[in-house]
């Protein structure tokens, strides 16, 4: 029967640096090594620790790198830029100049990119109602530009195509989906934003996303350190210089570690009988339908999935990952014995079956999954001839899948 059931569900520069503080570099096994940063190329990231001694992390093995805490502009009026490779910028003043557009940023540094780059600009980003209409607007998928005119407190958007700059950067041109043509005036306070339908991708994959003090973040192909000064290239071949002392944060996840948790089932079914209200399947937190975190003797976890029998999840993988990585037991909130059986499927194949009893401790699991398109993963009594399932289930802690 259908069962009910919860899913409890970057760049750049700044007016002056943080304190300081010990660099950190977090490898995809969840170890971290401190320190100061003394090399990152597209090999290796290389940290001196307090003993003097040079650590080298190979770059394929990294997750992120801190340097220090990243935070987004207050008591500041600006605009925010987006670019193709999702780039985000904080940008103080846009000028058009011909085929190109010239950011200048919060930190008076000026940055030229081809319009033809550009996906969307929003005029005073910083104001949070204006920013969340935004977001809903760039949700609608559309094939067209959209000219966004402020009016009444809300965002109107016009459907049509964006034409060439005039000669001194003053309008541009627009015409609209009924074939009226309008040139509106960039600078207009009526003119809130402006959205570019492109169908172009960039040519390569970003190996990381460089996050700066103010929350501004730049998509890197490269990365190189030299005299304190990090030199990011963009996947569009925009190169930016910036001061090791206003860089925040690298992020070389890019899809090398992702949370179960975070994607969404494909499918979810369950045989058990569905009564009082009970939770069959919960993402980051336990089956208690209350809130409760996810906990495993003694330690709690932020992230994992709770699963009741006989309830199976789906997950579409499509063939990116390596490894499903979990720390498998009964939940702390059972507080009497209890078992069931945890059958773990990849494009069909059974990769792993065993029962996972509370009387026995967590136990950590690698499962291959190289390749796989599908992930099953199905939770059963751990005897079918059980008549009584209410309190089997099983908890993975920290479900993750890697490349």
């Amino acid at each position: 029967m259908s069962a009910r059931h919860t899913l409890c569900v970057l760049s750049l520069l700044l007016l002056g640096a943080p304190a300081a503080r010990a660099d950190k570099v977090t490898t995809l096994d969840n170890k971290t090594v401190s320190g100061t940063i003394v090399e990152v190329t597209d090999k290796v990231v290389a940290v001196k620790t307090e003993s003097g001694k040079i650590v080298e992390t190979p770059l394929a093995e990294v997750l992120a790198l801190d340097l220090r805490e990243a935070k987004s502009p207050a008591g500041v009026t600006y605009s925010d830029v987006r670019l193709l490779d999702e780039t985000l910028l904080h940008c103080s003043d846009i000028t058009f100049k011909g085929a190109d557009v010239y950011l200048k940023l919060l930190s008076k540094q000026e940055v030229k990119v081809p319009l033809a780059y550009v996906t969307s600009i929003l005029h005073d980003a910083q104001e949070p109602e204006l920013r969340k209409q935004w977001e809903e607007l760039l949700a609608e998928p559309l094939k067209r530009d959209r000219l966004v005119i402020y009016k009444n407190g809300r965002l109107n958007p016009l459907r049509g195509t964006f034409g060439d700059v005039d000669p001194k950067g003053e309008r541009i041109q627009f015409r609209t989906e009924t074939g009226k043509t309008l040139n509106p005036v960039l600078r207009s306070a009526a003119l809130k934003g402006m959205s570019f339908y492109r169908s172009e991708t960039p040519a390569k994959e970003p190996v990381c996303l460089v996050y700066d003090v103010q929350g501004n973040s730049l998509a890197a192909l490269k990365v190189r350190l030299k005299d304190k000064t990090f030199t990011v290239t963009t996947p569009g071949g925009i190169e930016i210089n910036l001061d090791q002392a206003n860089v925040a944060r690298f992020d070389y996840n890019m899809g090398k570690l992702t949370y179960l948790s975070g994607i969404r089932p494909s499918k979810l079914t369950s045989k058990a009988y569905v009564g009082g209200g009970l939770t069959l399947f919960c993402e980051d937190l336990s089956l208690d339908g209350k809130g409760a975190p996810i906990m495993l003797e003694g330690k709690i976890y932020p992230k994992g999935l709770s699963i009741h029998a006989t309830t199976e999840v789906e997950y579409n993988l499509a063939g990116k990952y390596k490894q499903l990585k979990a720390l498998v037991g009964v939940g702390d909130r059972l507080k009497v014995p209890t078992s069931a059986r945890l059958v773990v499927r990849a494009d069909g194949q059974e990769v792993y079956n065993q029962v996972i009893a509370s009387t026995e401790p967590a136990r950590a699991i690698s499962l291959p999954v190289q390749k796989a398109q599908r992930l099953t993963i199905r939770v059963t009594t751990s005897d079918p001839d059980a008549f009584d399932d209410s309190l089997a289930e099983i908890t993975l802690a920290d479900a993750k899948v890697t490349q």
